[in-house]
């Protein structure tokens, strides 16, 4: 028979913590931390560009599959209703109606609704282990506690896009807390299989090792809004508790407003915007390596249309510094970025190929913001508790 998890999960103290050495040897640890629940720390120095971790998800699950299925479990909820009071009422004149038998048959089945199936099934295939990882995570969600809440409290978006309908479940990368000025990046590798993190600027031991769950381009009320909203918690990270708040608003509204403006400016305003960017981002302490890289690929389109292959050399160069450190240095945008390089270099007389090899580049850039945490809540009662 198989085990039904939900009562499990709904017995799980408020104490459980799980063993914090787990993840020792990779360099950083899992630790109890006053007002956030857990923490990841660094145990040693790490570079803007190493590779931190890299981890599988243990649960994978289509948001779209979900809510078919809820739906399904909707469906079925009502045919039980509607099931027992018919049967009442034709028994009453001793005929059962074999349509409405089946229906409710169907409904039991379904057995655990916020529970589906298929994923109750990828649940029972791990270990002990990996199964008390997962229950020692936060659900955000209002009521009991589930492995859907738990899901859609940690799970990452699988790919580049934040609109990816599926989420991916590693109970490590999970415990990442939430910075509006993070120090780590992670990002889906579809070719291994893996979620990594990456370092975005120089860490030292003892540093807690920081995600963002938002778009930092936002003013501050607004990322304590959403994430409020989201995530359960009110922020108050070094950024939100910035001595001249006005003046870092300001900064951030200016980068979102001239990377929204970059791509169709002209192109002399269009190089001046994207220097911009990047000098608004070092003064504002913000180490986002995809943002850099982001304005410095808007950068050589416009170096390109001024005629300027040596400076739009330089700039592709600086985009696959910030790609590669960002996502790898094979991954499929820092490649694209290291092709146009060569490109560039080899002084191609023909301007189209030139444009054309751009323009496969280009189509792989993510927009600004995505390839971040998708349906992720932390935590309960406006704290960063997991």
């Amino acid at each position: 028979m198989r085990r039904r998890i939900l009562p499990i999960l709904g017995l799980i103290s408020i104490g459980f913590w799980p063993d914090p050495g787990w993840t020792g040897s990779s360099g950083f640890r899992v630790v109890p931390m006053d007002g956030k629940g857990f923490g990841v720390v660094a145990e040693k120095t790490f570079d803007a560009g190493d590779l931190v971790y890299q981890e599988a998800p243990l649960i994978m699950w289509n948001v779209e599959d979900a809510t078919k299925t809820q739906l399904l479990n909707l469906v079925a909820a009502i045919a039980v209703l509607l099931s027992v009071f018919l049967l009442v009422a034709f028994n009453a004149v001793g005929f059962t109606p074999l349509p409405l038998a089946a229906a409710a048959a169907f409904a039991l089945r379904r057995r655990e609704l916020g529970m589906p199936e298929e994923l109750q099934e990828q649940y029972e295939q791990l270990s002990s282990e990996e199964q008390d990882q997962l229950k020692g995570l936060s659900d955000c969600s209002s009521g009991e506690k589930t492995m859907m809440g738990i899901l859609r409290t940690n799970g990452f978006s699988r790919g580049a896009s934040s609109s990816s309908s599926t989420l991916l479940l590693c109970p490590v990368l999970a415990r990442l807390n939430h910075s509006c000025s993070p120090n780590c990046q992670q990002s889906w590798d579809e070719e291994s299989g893996q979620e990594k993190l990456y370092a975005m600027t120089k860490i030292q031991p003892g540093e807690e090792l920081c995600i963002t769950y938002c778009d930092l381009r936002e003013p501050r009320d607004k990322r304590r809004e959403v994430l409020r909203a989201k995530y359960g918690f009110l922020c108050s990270c070094p950024a939100c508790c910035h001595t001249d708040i006005e003046t870092s608003d300001a900064r951030r509204t200016e980068i979102a407003r001239l990377q929204e403006n970059l791509a169709a400016a002209q192109p002399a305003d269009g190089v001046e915007m994207a220097k911009r960017v990047l000098q608004l981002l070092d003064d504002e302490g913000v180490p986002d390596l995809m943002l850099r890289g982001l304005a410095c690929t808007e950068a050589v389109r416009h170096c390109e249309t001024l005629s300027d292959p040596q400076q739009a050399r330089s700039w592709a160069e600086k985009a696959y510094d910030f790609f590669s450190k960002a996502r790898g240095p094979t991954s499929e945008i820092a490649q694209d970025a290291k092709a146009l390089d060569w490109a560039l270099d080899s002084q191609m007389s023909d301007d189209s190929s030139r444009m054309s090899q751009l323009e496969v580049f280009t189509c792989h850039v993510p927009k600004p913001g995505e390839g971040r945490t998708s349906g992720r809540k932390k935590p309960e009662e406006f704290e960063l508790l997991h």
